[in-house]
């Protein structure tokens, strides 16, 4: 899978034998599982934190919250890029790209803004958000997914212009792969439902207002990314054209379905409405339910 993981005595290439030192095994699992105590520690301060803040509007747990969250808006997209090159990037021997990491961080804000929009709009006829939840607060998240709609077309299509104009061998092969054969049909696809349609829609007040429109575009959204991080990874492995695996679907849906088991599990732990913070206290309909 990785050409770095080759032997010597397989490859001749000079190229693999300078990020030998950098992409190695060893170094691989290193970092791996330094990125994951990482972002395992984040998370789980984050939350607990939160909760302690929610429950009894527990100031000293407001103040950590905010102490670990600005180190940690630099921390983690840092250990991401580095963990998108081993993961992703080095998947390709001889291809490199400085705004990579930038492209899959944004679709990661996005879908977890479609995610979101999608669970609001599941969970809204029931209690409590069915006395919370609101056309502005849908209005809001609308506004938030079609500006990383942009931000995430804005990256994806500038990587491709600063590639296509410096016409480089090794740069440019990244791209000649992924529209060879039947893999342009998924270029265009993508072009059309991760970015066209969901930017026309979004740009209309009566969509993002209405829960059920909205929902109707970040399912689109979300599945056309799952479709985009396949067309990014695919291709590399089948150059010629579309091929699609079984191990393509039972991987999404292994892994999808363990987090979203875990993410169930854990809120049916906590109340999903957080009474002890200032920001539901102001919400617009918080007075005929305050105690």
């Amino acid at each position: 899978m990785y050409p770095w993981a080759l032997p010597p005595s397989v490859t001749t290439e000079k190229l693999w034998r300078q990020k030998i030192e950098y992409e190695n095994f060893t170094a691989f699992l290193i970092r791996a599982i330094l990125f994951f105590a990482v972002w395992i520690f984040i998370a789980t301060r984050l939350r607990k934190w939160s909760l302690q803040s929610d429950h009894a509007g527990d100031v000293t747990a407001e103040i950590k919250l905010r102490t670990l969250s600005g180190p940690a808006i630099v921390i983690v997209p840092l250990t991401v890029t580095f963990a998108l090159v081993d993961w992703i990037m080095s998947t390709e021997l001889a291809w490199f790209s400085t705004i990579f990491p930038l492209i899959v961080l944004a679709g990661q804000i996005l879908i977890a803004f479609a995610f979101a929009i999608l669970w609001l709009v599941w969970l809204q006829p029931h209690p409590p958000f069915c006395a919370e939840l609101t056309d502005k607060h849908f209005h809001d998240l609308g506004n938030l997914l079609l500006a990383f709609v942009m931000f995430w077309t804005y990256v994806a299509f500038s990587q491709f212009l600063i590639i296509y104009s410096g016409n480089q061998p090794h740069e440019t092969g990244w791209y000649l792969r992924r529209l060879a054969g039947s893999w342009k049909w998924l270029v265009v696809s993508i072009a059309a439902f991760h970015f066209f349609f969901p930017f026309i829609f979004l740009l209309f007040r009566a969509v993002k207002k209405n829960p059920r429109r909205l929902a109707f575009v970040a399912a689109g959204i979300f599945l056309m990314h799952a479709v985009e991080n396949f067309w990014v990874i695919a291709p590399t492995f089948y150059p010629s054209g579309i091929s699609v695996h079984w191990i393509d679907f039972t991987a999404w849906l292994g892994l999808g379905g363990i987090w979203l088991g875990a993410f169930t599990k854990n809120l049916q732990r906590q109340p999903l409405i957080a009474h002890g913070a200032a920001k539901v206290e102001n919400s617009p309909n918080r007075t005929v339910h305050a105690k």
